[in-house]
């Protein structure tokens, strides 16, 4: 009983012990345990005396049997790999390594990265069984695989040694395997390949790194901020300004609140769990955008000559004290600001709308948010939003007209009028806001996924109160004959209206 309690307090106190991995390849235990998958080509793994950073030997790609850190031309695609198989628990580590490579931008390099013991590691093609080293320069790891190359796919583009340092979580515990990959095509070697030397993977002493920052109530000063709960009692929170802070808290519960910062601006917000003493967790970051004052000023008019032209991709820059939402997972930028004069109606630019029936690619909606408006001074109910525009094609693309009470929350979108752009002249259309009585402050125009994809141009929008008796809309002629039609139209603003309809 005792040799079993003893047993069980050894078991114990070695799962409590930090995981800690070193290696410089200086000694046979640092050389023992790595595994080669080398190529059928000249170009492969090697520990020896050729390259090394601050020491006798290290890791490295050879085409002498390991006599010199070089490469050579393959007669197809080289792909080899050296890695060392690891127990590590689901936890967070700092993991770093001192890298040297040359090779060709693009098509010979180093990638290093964490991959499940149950991964097909094989000799002449790439974990996902390619066989292009320049397919596979950039490509996505397969799922379970944690990269280790930093903000880069891989590395390549230098002749001095580079030291690599990273904060890693590893979701699940398992059998990893640490993987460094080399490949290689058929042409020009700038020489070294790649070389590896000084490998550390040490536990992070408060693996309590928080995660799911979300934000709330921003405004052009402040804004609140939650996270999950992740395990500690307390949290530090900073508002970065750049390199520098500009606000800091620290607090108990999983959430903080910012006020007096500057409108308009990009802030980083970063989040650490505080464990004992000067021990924090990994930070975790995100970044919030200010938003711009509230109008108080009217009308306020937009015709888009001053501001900068982006593209249709996902991440593409927007108007400055503007909002746009699009789920698109390639092109995710519509609207934008086109610079092709020809399709505005006076000036310069317009904005440009383009609506996919490819939903994935270009979303099933986008939104174009106003600047708010400081609806104390300006009843959204009594705003009204006119704006100049024109279809692309013979299609007749409808907008709806709505208000948000959170221009970062397409949900918050309320519907309060539409417009439908009819034919590829420019005309000018209205839409009245005097059905809302909600809360929201900001003015968005949104088109969804149609039937037929659509392109269409907006123009000189104007956003101002609506006149004592506005203007008419939705005019239509019905029953056209020889002797008279039915003319029709809508009418929201005032008393003062003919009936909605008359025989002329």
């Amino acid at each position: 009983m005792l040799f079993l309690a003893a047993a069980m307090a050894i078991m114990q106190i070695a799962k409590c012990q930090p995981f800690g991995f070193t290696c410089d390849f200086e000694n046979d235990a640092d050389r023992a345990g790595w595994t080669f998958v080398n190529s059928s080509q000249p170009n492969n793994w090697f520990i020896g005396s050729a390259a090394s950073s601050g020491g006798t030997n290290g890791l490295y790609v050879s085409d002498s049997n390991g006599s010199s850190n070089s490469y050579s031309a393959c007669s197809a695609d080289c792909f080899a790999y050296a890695f060392k198989e690891l127990s590590l628990a689901a936890s967070e580590y700092i993991i770093s390594y001192d890298w040297m490579c040359r090779g060709e931008h693009g098509y010979d390099y180093l990638r290093v990265f964490l991959a499940p013991a149950s991964a097909i590691i094989a000799a002449d093609q790439s974990p996902d069984g390619g066989n292009s080293s320049y397919n596979w320069s950039n490509a996505e790891l397969p799922d379970g695989f944690i990269s280790l190359t930093g903000s880069r796919n891989n590395l390549n583009g230098s002749i001095t040694w580079q030291h690599m340092a990273l904060d890693v979580a590893v979701p699940a515990s398992g059998t990893y395997l640490l993987v460094f990959a080399w490949a290689n095509d058929r042409s020009l070697q700038n020489q070294p390949p790649a070389a590896i030397d000084n490998i550390s993977i040490t536990e992070h002493p408060c693996p309590h790194r928080p995660a799911g920052l979300s934000f709330s109530n921003v405004t052009a000063t402040g804004f609140d901020l939650r996270w999950n709960e992740s395990g500690a009692g307390q949290w530090v929170v900073q508002v970065m300004d750049g390199s520098a802070a500009v606000a800091e808290q620290t607090t108990s519960a999983a959430s903080a609140s910012f006020a007096g910062l500057s409108p308009n601006t990009l802030y980083s917000v970063r989040v650490a769990a505080i464990c004992s003493g000067a021990d924090t967790s990994l930070w975790t970051s995100d970044q919030i955008l200010t938003d711009c004052h509230l109008l108080d000023t009217l009308p306020f008019v937009a015709n888009f000559d001053s501001e900068r032209t982006g593209g249709s991709s996902t991440g593409s820059s927007f108007i400055d004290c503007w909002k746009r939402l699009n789920n698109g997972t390639t092109y995710g930028g519509y609207p934008y600001v086109s610079g092709e004069s020809n399709h505005t109606s006076g000036g310069s630019n317009s904005l440009y709308w383009y609506a996919s029936t490819s939903t994935g690619s270009y979303g099933d909606y986008m939104i174009a948010v106003l600047p708010g408006v400081n609806t104390a001074a300006y009843p959204i109910g009594a705003l009204q939003l006119k704006f100049w525009a024109r279809s692309e094609n013979a299609r007749s693309p409808l907008f709806q007209v709505g208000v948000m009470t959170d221009p970062r929350d397409p949900a918050t979108f309320v519907q309060v009028d539409s417009v439908r752009v009819e034919g590829t002249a420019y005309a000018e259309y209205v839409a009245f806001l005097s059905g809302y009585a909600g809360q929201g402050k900001y003015v968005a125009i949104r088109a969804t996924a149609p039937s037929s994809s659509w392109g269409a141009y907006i123009d000189d929008i104007s956003l101002d109160l609506r006149p004592a008796c506005a203007d008419v809309c939705h005019i239509a002629v019905d029953n056209a004959t020889a002797g008279g039609a039915l003319l029709s139209w809508e009418h929201r603003g005032g008393a003062d209206y003919a009936p909605a309809g008359y025989d002329v």
